[in-house]
């Protein structure tokens, strides 16, 4: 299989949401705190993190989606207050 043929994520945003979704999939609480920075810059709202969490509940099971969204709820105030700090600059 050649690389012509596989589809590529256009936008750095879209690569956020899969990576974030794969790491709620593989229950990977360490790795969801690395990739939320990067996925707030790309534009992901908070309130579409909170759906994302919800809908891998269905289908990762509690455990996973519960434990993306403590650390996402943990994370999150100390992100914005980060992105408020650099946009006074």
């Amino acid at each position: 299989m050649g690389t012509k043929n596989v589809p590529t994520l256009r936008s750095l945003r879209d690569r956020s949401m899969v990576t974030l979704a794969q790491c709620i999939a593989l229950n990977r609480p360490n790795e969801i705190r690395i990739h939320l920075r990067g996925a707030l810059r790309n534009g992901i709202s908070k309130t579409e993190l909170s759906e994302m969490c919800l809908h891998s509940f269905l289908y990762c099971g509690g455990p996973a989606s519960l434990d993306a969204f403590h650390v996402m709820k943990e994370a999150l105030p100390g992100l914005e207050a980060e992105f408020k700090a650099e946009k006074k600059k």
